[in-house]
């Protein structure tokens, strides 16, 4: 089975997804010091609609059959 450029797009947006999350958890403090803080605010709602949708988009993917 090879892999599609939409499963290896999904992968790179899953991997920000976590790691945003992580950023939200643990690194909070780093993050506002960031110029782009400013640009982009981190909350907790933003991330966990970020994960369920990435989450939700992926289930759509396997089901078709794209995703392993």
């Amino acid at each position: 089975m090879t892999i599609g450029i939409e499963a290896i797009i999904w992968y790179l947006v899953l991997i920000d997804a976590i790691f945003a999350n992580l950023t939200f958890l643990f690194w909070r403090k780093w993050w506002k010091k960031t110029k782009f803080s400013k640009i982009i605010p981190m909350n907790g709602w933003w991330v966990l609609i970020y994960i369920v949708l990435v989450g939700w988009a992926g289930s759509a993917l396997y089901r078709l059959g794209i995703l392993f």
